[in-house]
């Protein structure tokens, strides 16, 4: 397998991991610590797979694009001197 083909393996099964905790345990995990604190609403249980995928998405671009920029201006400014 070339390295292209693992980075997108592991990029698809990092945003499914992400989106299914955030859909799933990440409700419930705070539902349960909101009835031992009762310091507010529960939440409701019903967030949408999907658009836990596309925001997980666009996270993981930004985040990209940044440390890409990060490392980016770090690689230039070792080079200057």
């Amino acid at each position: 397998m070339n390295l292209l083909t693992k980075a997108t393996i592991q990029l698809i099964i990092s945003l499914l991991t992400a989106a299914v905790i955030f859909t799933y345990f990440y409700p419930w995990l705070y539902n349960q610590i909101n009835h031992i604190t009762e310091r507010g609403e529960d939440i409701d249980e019903t967030i949408d797979f999907v658009n836990s995928l596309i925001m997980f998405f666009v996270l993981y671009i930004l985040a990209s694009i940044i440390i890409g920029l990060l490392i980016g201006i770090i690689f230039l400014k070792k080079r200057k001197k």
